[in-house]
């Protein structure tokens, strides 16, 4: 691109197209700017000529002639050159000019030992280079600023330099570090008082937790910013503001899309244009022209398309309006559409922004099924997702790589659909397991691919999966999206793949605006504890199994589920044809990540360990600590109660599995201990604790135990217990609250409590969905180690339990949300265990009987193990 020097001369112009005559508010404003002028540097009247000149005033030009005029009489100083780079990059869009009024800026403040100036004219360089894609130069730039600005020792020269060091971390695809980076800023940044400091800084911050997948973060961002724009009278801020807000609206309805919702989308889009064109400032318009470009009619919105390429500010805006470009004319006119895409694909490579080049592979891959056979839409499918891959493997951090992971899931999902439209089961099935638990999967450190130069995983083949399975057994993968998108295009639909050792059947399915409601729905009416949730588990197994279930041999026992979306917080055992017995009574049902997970868990041996059963029960009561949040609230650690229950159940644990194990109670029942051995030398770990799922900040669930030393607080947090030793071959038991629930992100699964356990190795692990009270747990644990004691499955040793309980006639919410997580197959006690002495059974047994009748006369009040 060639330098211009005209930029200033040419903004003057356009602006003067645009001034009227002078009224008495302009003058005053331009005279108040003149009554700064003897301060001893520039800065405060260039400020306010720059103010005026970006501003609706008709005397807009005369203010940038006055910068001018400024920059003439006082050629030495730089803050009239800094407050023209911004006049040219904001207003005329003259990048090159900006450049080298920035670069001048710098010059000059450096030969006068001026930081501030210095910090700023650099700080705008660095920002042009990292849009052009120029990313060694803006690095070089930002080690200069981070230098200048700790030598200020000036809080809001750091805190830009922090900011650039963000964007700097964003335009190398390193979006989980920048938004830890910049989540760290607010307190300073709001206490500095500056508005164009906040602005730049909540900017930055809602577009790193949008991108990174924290939704909820990023809308509050951007609302506070068009809030706060609102205040300070800035209205091209408030339209960035709306904008953002708009395109996060958007992907919450691309998830649950609507006819309903696309018509709230366009005249959403509407408005901001309407707002943007009130300013006088075009590229505050892209969002609204995209958006309409997307949804609106295609004579329209191929006009929107070409206006938001022409208005775009940087080369990944134009790829993406390109890209969009290319799928709305790919079906009407393919050569301009191949034209569009190859324009695209430049500016994505000029960009050199990871981000946008999976973006463009992302059009490419939807434009190639629309207008290519169907093997050459294949092969780009498959760049479309190594250009997503290669972006999640930028991140670093256990958070970062699903968050972002889970904003390109619906490209599986469409992928998979369109494959198993055309019967390619093989392709789709793959497609899909290159999208689930990938974290997970990095962590357990499953083999890589034998492509030559591949980082990926070896993922699993239906094939693998066929061969694994045994001859009474089923797999289930489910994939749960719409089947129709937000501008009424295929979306990719909601399927199930059955697989058993003779073929592979595929079966359509409700979508996702369909099952999520229901799914909610059934979890609240097993909370009722009314038997009313019978009607509503006929007819999801009807949508979701029926068939399914009765195309499979007789002689299937075993169920191995893979869910997906909403069916991660399904009671699957709950689920029942009409007038017949639930699942729970006739499958062993184990759920599983994935199916690559499913074959490495397939392929451990089970701990041989000579002791049998670790036993944390009943710590203390918690002394005031740290909070986590449920459904909302905070819950205080001090507020959990005790669980005599709990300590009943791990007795039972001892009685079932006889000599061998060891059972941890009240200060013994510590987070000290298990740190220091983890499960060394047992087979299984049992915790009969509380626990809080916080489903908004998954790392901040926490098991509670008791501390046992000044060094713990006594909650077992996530990455705790994914740093646990010893856990490889372990099985681990969970009779805690909602340890098998937790955050769902698309395409990763469940962020919880029971997955920090695979990562640190163990499996199986069983837990539940949903809240555990005291009694019930006691009941449900009973039975099934005494099913596990006799060399059962986990996940038969489960079924037989649930069966008790249902011939006893529990309600389901006492047994249907305990799940086996994990490889059920394994037999923890293949030879049997003997039975405990006879004596040491009868008291035991006597104390258990009186225990569980004092909790029966006090089931109403129970406590549960939250």
């Amino acid at each position: 691109m060639r330098h211009s020097h005209h930029g200033a001369a040419a903004l003057v112009f356009l602006l003067a197209l645009a001034a009227g005559p002078r009224d008495a508010s302009a003058a005053s404003e331009l005279d108040a700017c003149a009554s700064l002028a003897p301060a001893p540097d520039a800065q405060t009247v260039s400020s306010c000529l720059y103010d005026v000149a970006r501003g609706s005033s008709p005397e807009r030009a005369r203010g940038v002639q006055s910068l001018e005029a400024l920059r003439s009489r006082r050629p030495e100083d730089p803050w009239p050159v800094l407050y023209l780079a911004h006049l040219s990059l904001r207003i005329s869009r003259e990048l090159d000019q900006a450049e080298i009024l920035y670069r001048d800026c710098a010059r000059l403040a450096s030969r006068r030992g001026m930081i501030p100036p210095e910090v700023h004219a650099r700080i705008g360089t660095a920002r042009l280079l990292q849009k052009a894609g120029r990313l060694e130069e803006a690095a070089e730039e930002l080690k200069t600023v981070v230098s200048l600005a700790e030598k200020s020792g000036s809080v809001e020269l750091q805190g830009r330099a922090a900011m650039l060091s963000a964007q700097q971390d964003m335009a190398e695809g390193e979006l989980e570090q920048a938004y830890s980076a910049l989540s760290t800023l607010w307190p300073s940044v709001r206490s500095s008082g500056s508005w164009g400091f906040q602005r730049e800084y909540l900017s930055a911050f809602s577009g790193s937790a949008q991108q990174t997948g924290r939704l909820h973060e990023a809308l509050k961002g951007f609302r506070e910013l068009s809030q706060l724009a609102a205040a300070h009278g800035d209205a091209p801020t408030e339209i960035s503001g709306l904008a953002g807000f708009l395109n996060l609206r958007l992907d919450a309805l691309n998830e649950m899309p609507s006819a309903a919702d696309r018509i709230e989308i366009l005249a959403m889009a509407r408005k901001l244009l309407a707002a943007a064109r009130a300013t006088e400032r075009p590229a505050l318009g892209v969002n609204g022209h995209w958006l309409l470009g997307m949804l609106a009619p295609l004579p329209e919105a191929r006009v929107h398309l070409q206006r938001c390429v022409e208005v775009a500010s940087s080369p990944q805006q134009k790829s993406f309006c390109h890209g969009t470009l290319a799928l709305r004319l790919a079906p009407s006119d393919p050569a301009a559409a191949d034209a569009a895409i190859h324009e695209a694909m430049t500016q994505a490579r000029q960009s050199g922004d990871p981000f946008s080049w999976a973006a463009f592979w992302h059009q490419r891959m939807r434009m190639s099924w629309s207008v290519g056979p169907p093997e050459s839409a294949l092969r780009d499918s498959w760049e479309a997702l190594d250009a997503i891959e290669a972006l999640r493997d930028l991140q670093h951090g256990t958070s970062g790589q699903p968050r972002l992971f889970s904003t390109w899931a619906e490209d599986y999902y469409w992928l998979s659909g369109k494959l198993l439209e055309l019967n390619w089961t093989e392709d789709a099935f793959l497609a899909i397991e290159r999208m689930r638990a990938r974290t997970l999967i990095d962590a357990l450190g499953l083999p890589r691919s034998s492509k030559t130069g591949s980082s990926r995983p070896s993922f699993a083949s239906l094939e693998q999966v066929r061969r694994a399975l045994g001859p009474d057994e089923a797999f289930l993968s489910f994939q749960v999206s719409p089947w129709t998108d937000l501008a009424g295009d295929f979306g990719g639909g909601s399927w199930l793949l059955v697989t058993t050792r003779k073929d592979t059947k595929t079966y359509q399915l409700p979508c996702r605006t369909e099952v999520r409601p229901s799914v909610d729905a059934l979890q609240g009416l097993v909370e009722d504890r009314n038997k009313t949730e019978a009607v509503l588990s006929a007819t999801l197994y009807r949508e979701l199994l029926d068939r399914a279930l009765a195309d499979l041999p007789e002689e299937t026992k075993r169920l191995v589920i893979v869910p997906d979306d909403s069916l991660h917080r399904l009671p699957f055992a709950l689920l029942r044809p009409e007038d017949g017995e639930p699942l729970g009574a006739i499958y062993q049902i184990s759920l599983v990540p994935s199916a690559t997970l499913w074959l490495r868990f397939r392929g451990q041996t089970p701990s041989a360990a000579e002791k049998l059963a670790l036993v944390f029960a009943d710590p203390p009561p918690a002394g005031s600590g740290a909070s986590a949040e449920r459904g909302g609230a905070f819950v205080d650690p001090a507020s959990l109660g005790p669980l005599p229950g709990s300590k009943r159940e791990g007795e039972s644990v001892l009685r079932h599995l006889g000599r061998g194990s060891l059972l941890l109670t009240g200060a013994e029942a510590s987070e000290a201990h298990l740190k220091a051995t983890g499960l060394d030398g047992f087979r299984i770990g049992h915790f009969a604790t509380h626990s809080v799922a916080d489903s908004a900040r998954p790392e901040r669930s926490f098991i509670y135990l008791a501390a046992g030393d000044l060094k713990q607080d006594g909650q077992l947090h996530p990455h705790e217990i994914a740093e646990l030793g010893h856990l490889r071959g372990k099985m681990v038991v969970l009779s805690t609250c909602e340890s098998g629930a937790g955050e769902i992100l698309r395409g990763e699964g469940v962020m919880g409590l029971a997955r920090s356990f695979f990562v640190a190795g163990a499996n199986p692990v069983v837990a539940s969905l949903w809240r555990v009270r005291d009694d019930e747990g006691l009941a449900l644990f009973d039975r099934f180690y005494a099913h596990l004691a006799r060399g059962e499955s986990v996940a038969a040793a489960l079924k037989a339990a649930q069966r008790d309980l249902i011939d006893d006639g529990a309600p389901a919410a006492a047994w249907a949300g305990v799940v086996v997580l994990g490889d059920g197959s394994q037999v923890p006690f293949p030879e049997g265990r003997k039975a405990a002495p006879r004596m040491l059974v009868s008291l035991v047994g006597a104390v258990t009987l009186l225990t569980a009748v004092v909790l029966i006369l006090k089931r109403r009040n129970s406590s549960s193990r939250v």
